[in-house]
This record gives structure tokens, sequence and C-alpha cells, in this order.
């Protein structure tokens, strides 16, 4: 599949909305804010993987296929989102 990086931008700015020191984010959040409708399931999961394997969150634990959490982003998440708009 085809890099996007409009749609790992998205995965990011979800992570980046949701997060708190004590909450994480799931799957459900994806859904809330549209990115499931938006980008389809498959391409959606692929694309976190491939942020997770960029080193962007600060913990991703994958449970099954398709259910996760992910504790924040990492700085170089960080970094990306703020190149993504410069």
């Amino acid at each position: 599949m085809r890099l996007d990086p409009d749609c790992i931008r998205d995965v990011l700015l979800t992570v980046e909305r949701h997060t708190t020191y004590s909450r994480i984010v799931e799957p459900a959040c994806f859904i809330a804010d549209g990115l499931v409708e938006k980008y389809g399931e498959e391409k959606l999961l692929c694309h976190i993987q491939k942020a997770e394997a960029a080193g962007f969150f600060n913990e991703f634990e994958s449970r099954t296929e398709g259910d996760f959490t992910i504790r924040g982003l990492s700085t170089v998440g960080h970094e990306f989102l703020l190149d993504s708009f410069s």
C-alpha cells in the first residue's frame, strides 16, 4: 500500500487529541474522529502500523488484529506533525 502522509498526519492528530496522562487511544477514537470512514479500516490500520514502526508513539500495544492501545506521541511524532504544518 502506498504511504499517505495525510493519513499519517490524521492518525497522529487523533492520538494527540485523545491522549492525556491517564487516557489512552483505542480504535474507538479513530471511529469517533471519522478516520475509519475517511480512509477505510484496512488503510487506517496499515498507516497506524507504519506510524508505530517509525517510532511516532510513546507506547503501542497490539492485543488482537484491529485492537490496540496507544499511549501518546513520541518526540518524533510531534516533530512529524510540526513539519507537516510548516
